[in-house]
């Protein structure tokens, strides 16, 4: 008995919105002492004995329950039927019919048997002889469903809002994973042509460009599964980058990088630096009239600036769509501090925010 009393709160409590049981039982006491008020007169009209107020007010108790329940079942049954928030209007509209048939069902069955009992009369003596009772029971039934209704709309509008910022998480995060699997092939292509001129030239320096390329190789496979990186581990694996690019560009590619201490311990998207690196080789010249300097510079602990002298190339490089944008796309899900790109006739930047684990959205 107890678990079915336990299973109904609970179902009325998904369906109103609230559990409404301490409403009832403290709302019960003052609605009924309003009822047995407005039904005082009309009792001891029909009763040759007056009727005591407190005998009064236990019946004006008694009705109160008994629309109480009646009424929020029928709401209960509305929200059910019409859940939607496009169905509100229609929804409410019959939740008022419904409330005004049922209070004339309960009145004219229920309610007069209890005025019969109460007063001694024949059931058909114990209609209402005035109508002010009715309006007043009706007013006071629509204030509280409207109490109700109100509860209920904020309830779901607040499900429905949180609902949509999960599937919105939810979207994000498969994108990031998304995102984060991307590689460039043409890395690893040129990365595998430029080992093969060397091997035979300089072996040592080629068992050098092995190591670096497979601390490159490590940290990409560790990092796989990380959504931020400290900027200390993502510097261990630029110098590994760098090595690699300054060994097959020959002189013709100078990369800078001045890091502050303080920023060590700050965190960014893994792999964001390779790619903007990646993005100033795809874009801009590089030869020995022409050298290019890749600058990597932080900015306090705020952000961090790769900055490139602008010779964009005449003929665009196909692009799959990886580096700067994913980046962008990469940095949404954890701040909103921008991505931000500053360009002119002989610069080429990017600023990326640096992130503090309390600043970053919480994955």
């Amino acid at each position: 008995m107890i678990h079915m009393f336990q299973k109904y709160i609970e179902s009325r409590k998904k369906w109103l919105g609230f559990n409404d049981v301490w409403l009832i039982l403290l709302g019960t006491p003052p609605v009924g002492f309003i009822m047995s008020y407005m039904f005082y007169e009309e009792f001891n009209s029909m009763h040759e004995v007056a009727i005591s107020r407190m005998d009064c007010f236990w019946i004006g108790m008694l009705y109160t329950l008994i629309y109480w329940i009646v009424f929020t079942e029928w709401a209960i049954f509305m929200h059910k039927k019409y859940p939607s928030f496009t169905e509100n209007v229609k929804r409410i509209v019959l939740t008022g019919v419904g409330i005004i048939v049922l209070y004339f069902i309960l009145d004219h069955l229920v309610v007069r048997a209890f005025r019969s009992y109460f007063t001694g009369l024949p059931f058909s003596e114990t209609a209402m002889k005035d109508i002010e009772p009715t309006i007043g029971v009706l007013l006071i039934s629509f204030l509280c469903i409207s109490i109700y209704e109100n509860i209920y709309y904020n309830k779901r509008l607040q499900d429905t809002i949180v609902e949509k910022e999960k599937l919105a998480q939810a979207n994000l995060r498969s994108e990031l994973e998304g995102l984060k699997n991307q590689i460039n092939p043409h890395f690893f292509f040129n990365s595998l042509n430029t080992l093969t001129d060397i091997v035979s030239d300089d072996p040592k320096l080629a068992v050098k460009y092995i190591q670096n390329l497979s601390k490159l190789f490590r940290y990409i496979l560790e990092s796989g599964n990380k959504e931020l990186v400290t900027l200390q581990d993502e510097l261990n694996a630029i110098q590994s980058f760098s090595f690699i690019l300054l060994e097959r560009f020959k002189g013709n590619l100078n990369i800078v990088i001045d890091i502050e201490e303080v920023c060590q311990h700050c965190y960014l998207p893994p792999m964001g630096l390779q790619m903007l690196i990646e993005n100033c080789i795809k874009h801009n010249v590089i030869s020995s009239s022409n050298p290019l300097t890749i600058a990597i510079v932080s900015e306090n602990d705020e952000y961090i600036t790769v900055a490139n002298n602008y010779q964009p190339k005449g003929v665009k490089e196909f692009s799959i769509g990886l580096g700067l944008d994913n980046i962008k796309k990469r940095y949404q899900y954890f701040t909103d501090k921008p991505v931000i790109c500053v360009q002119d006739d002989s610069q080429f930047m990017v600023k990326l925010p640096l992130l503090k684990l309390q600043t970053a959205v919480a994955v």
